[in-house]
């Protein structure tokens, strides 16, 4: 993200959206100091909404979406050795978020 000042004097603000695509937004100011306060204002709302726009799924969600992409790419064979895993982790968790499968309790799935 940053500043880049027009022919006409006003500065804009490029960025790249959530797609990647290069995007621009204009400060409607002249003057360099006021269009980085603008631009620490956008920086800091933008954060918040990508953050905001992270989907979260749920285990069994990912599983049928990962198997199918699996299918794809690997043989039946380790296809079938993931579904056995994918089935273990969702018996031992149940059908839970995603965003809530930490390290420490992928640590005490595997010491079982």
């Amino acid at each position: 993200m940053f500043l880049s000042k027009y022919k006409n004097g006003v500065y804009y603000i490029y960025y790249y959206d959530s797609k990647g695509k290069r995007r621009s937004k204009s400060t409607k100011e002249k003057i360099k100091a006021k269009a980085y306060k603008i631009l620490n204002e956008f920086q800091k709302s933008y954060e918040q909404d990508s953050e905001n726009t992270l989907t979260t799924i749920s285990l069994e969600h990912f599983k049928i979406k990962f198997l199918a992409y699996s299918e794809t790419i690997n043989s039946i064979s380790h296809t079938k050795a993931i579904h056995s895993t994918l089935n273990g982790i969702h018996a031992y968790f149940g059908n839970i978020l995603l965003a809530d499968l930490t390290k420490g309790k992928v640590q005490s799935y595997t010491r079982t």
